[in-house]
């Protein structure tokens, strides 16, 4: 896999040259918006973890776009509920995700992080 910065955004991309994830963010005075597309699993996962982490240590309230993911291993519903948790360890704080296509929303139902974790 590799590994691309250009300004705000992460860009992950198989050894074949096909993007695998790109991860923007986009910082305001009171929020941390990193915006996903494409697909999450395995390094990419890692990646989505360490930009997580990056946004809870910045002291902002965390949105979580989903809108153009395609897909997720089950890995990161675990990787997303830490964050959330580690952000809303702040009463001040929020940690929401939004933008869930059918797919993906169905995962988060079926295995009840649905209840847990704060989805627009």
């Amino acid at each position: 896999m590799h590994r691309a910065v250009n300004e705000d955004t992460l860009i992950l991309t198989d050894e074949a040259g096909e993007e695998i994830l790109r991860l923007k963010e986009t910082l305001s005075d009171d929020v941390f918006e990193l915006t996903a597309t494409g697909r999450i699993f395995g390094e990419a996962m890692l990646e989505l973890e360490d930009e997580l982490m990056a946004a809870v240590i910045s002291g902002r309230s965390i949105l979580l776009d989903f809108t153009n993911v395609v897909s997720i291993s089950s890995e990161v519903l675990d990787v997303i509920l830490a964050a959330q948790q580690r952000v809303e360890k702040n009463d001040r704080l929020r940690f929401t995700l939004r933008g869930l296509r059918k797919k993906i929303t169905e995962l988060f139902h079926d295995t009840g992080f649905d209840q847990l974790i704060n989805i627009e």
